[in-house]
């Protein structure tokens, strides 16, 4: 290992008189038996240490000469070389690094500018999947690797997380038509260039849209004991795993109360959700795009991590279920533009509201978010 004045000659520098702090990824957490984690968000792996080294890890936050880093723990530990030591180590491992190091310099600045844009947390998941390798099935032709993992995944627990429970005993439920090509006789170029003529929004109409969005078109037997067939939908989704779920809320639609809706995918039916404290209205006000001056259905997409958590594991999950979500997003303005009805999309929505109005645990199901369809010439009746 380099020592601290090994390093120093090497940058013509005095050990004594440079100045590091504490590379700006790091990450200090408590562990088991008296010791703390030490880690890097660019970094898979991390160290167990003595709480004499988190503690020097922690006064370089604020830049400092290797002893005046070190003098806080000179005392608690009784030695002074062995606080070097610490220092040494901690610097070998890039835990430590020289304040002019330009690399740092630069990682600091990008941190800075995200955390001014409320994007703290995002950074640290941008430094945690960068670079992250995949796997390339072109190195054997085929997908073996990707089967051998699903394999050992299922040995490990089934996989039968298809779709999320329905709901019973209620008031209202509507059904959905199984999925089919005759729903919508739009073509591609009529929808992509608007000339479609728009069409009422009554149910039968956003029953087929919320059919082609939401079902499957067909099931394919999984070769894995215990395993949930694997549903074949519209949009795509990454090993079919299907994170999304749907919540729709409908406004002065012809054929349909007005409510907040569970679509049940598998089953085809909308169940409305009677058991919430919240209103339409209050779900319509969270999204911020609903407009009462007009018939609409705002279709809420709510992510549930387990499901890619169980073929991606960490760190992808968190990016492959807002892939997913774009997906649909797109598949729900195509499908409205092919009735010529009018979208607008929100993508910041506040995820706990919505999950808190919507009685679900936002940890488990994020509703990520959300596509208003609304026909733009139809006005909606008075409402008291």
């Amino acid at each position: 290992m380099e020592t601290l004045a090994e390093a120093a000659a090497e940058n013509g520098t005095d050990a004594r008189s440079a100045t590091y702090r504490a590379h700006p990824l790091v990450r200090i957490e408590p562990a088991a038996s008296d010791l703390w984690l030490i880690s890097r968000d660019d970094r898979l792996n991390g160290h167990k240490v003595p709480a004499s080294a988190a503690g020097l890890l922690v006064a370089a936050f604020a830049p400092g000469t290797i002893y005046s880093l070190s003098e806080p723990i000179m005392a608690a530990i009784g030695s002074v070389r062995r606080a070097e030591l610490i220092a040494e180590w901690l610097v070998a491992h890039e835990y430590l690094v020289r304040d002019d190091d330009a690399e740092a310099i630069k990682t600091r600045r990008w941190l800075e500018s995200w955390a001014e844009n409320g994007w703290r947390a995002a950074s640290r998941y941008h430094a945690r999947t960068y670079g992250y390798p995949f796997e390339f099935y072109e190195a054997d032709g085929n997908s073996a690797e990707d089967v051998r993992r699903m394999v050992a995944y299922n040995a490990q627990q089934p996989d039968v997380d298809r779709a999320r429970p329905r709901l019973h005993d209620q008031e209202k439920v509507y059904a959905l038509p199984d999925p089919a090509p005759e729903l919508f006789s739009a073509t591609a170029s009529a929808a992509t260039n608007l000339a479609v003529a728009a069409q009422p929004l009554d149910y039968d109409r956003l029953a087929s849209l919320l059919s082609l969005l939401t079902r499957p078109i067909r099931q394919a037997r999984m070769p894995f004991a215990e395993s949930a067939n694997l549903l074949r939908k519209t949009s795509p989704s990454g090993g079919s795993r299907h994170p999304t779920e749907f919540s729709v809320v409908t406004h002065a639609v012809g054929g349909i109360d007005d409510g907040v809706y569970q679509v049940a995918t598998v089953d085809g039916a909308l169940d409305r959700m009677d058991h919430l404290d919240a209103s339409s209205r209050d779900l319509a006000d969270l999204s911020g795009i609903a407009d009462d001056n007009r018939p609409y259905a705002l279709i809420f997409f709510n992510s549930y991590f387990a499901r890619n958590r169980y073929r991606y594991r960490e760190p992808r999950t968190f990016r492959t279920v807002h892939m997913d979500v774009g997906h649909l997003m797109g598949t729900a303005e195509y499908l409205s533009r092919a009735n010529g009805w009018a979208v607008r999309h929100a993508q910041h929505l506040d995820g706990k509201k919505v999950a808190d109005a919507l009685g679900t645990d936002h940890r488990v199901e994020a509703t990520i978010a959300a596509t208003l369809v609304h026909a733009a010439d139809q006005p909606a009746e008075s409402r008291d």
